[in-house]
């Protein structure tokens, strides 16, 4: 008598698999939805670095933190007093300067992001 050989996968095999598949979709999805909120808000933070630059600046020559250059011109994202907010894509990050304390220090940024499912990143708060 010959034996048949078998070809193909069983039902259960193929279950199996699914429940595997399943498993790590279940895991994968919400990490991924964590990552690119921590993306938006970092890209909201970085494109203010140009800003805090020229918020220093206008420090080292009037002694005040502002969002008017020397020659008269607004900062972008500057909202008053030196506090910086750029939006990307529903996450916003809100830069706040704080002013040396003593001669020759430098200034203090505190950072808040805000938006719909917006996630801490390192050297910020929610």
């Amino acid at each position: 008598m010959m034996k048949k050989v078998q070809q193909g996968f069983t039902l259960i095999e193929l279950m199996i698999v699914v429940a595997i598949i399943g498993i790590l979709a279940a895991i994968a999805i919400p990490s991924y939805t964590d990552y690119t909120a921590k993306a938006k808000a970092s890209n909201a933070v970085a494109s203010l670095a140009g800003q805090k630059i020229k918020v220093g600046e206008v420090y080292n020559v009037d002694s005040t933190l502002g969002c008017t250059d020397g020659q008269g011109a607004t900062i972008p994202g500057c909202t008053g007093n030196g506090v910086l907010a750029f939006t990307y894509d529903g996450i916003t990050a809100t830069l706040t300067p704080t002013a040396p304390t003593v001669a020759g220090g430098n200034i203090e940024w505190s950072c808040v992001i805000s938006g719909t499912g917006a996630r801490a990143i390192k050297g910020c708060t929610i």
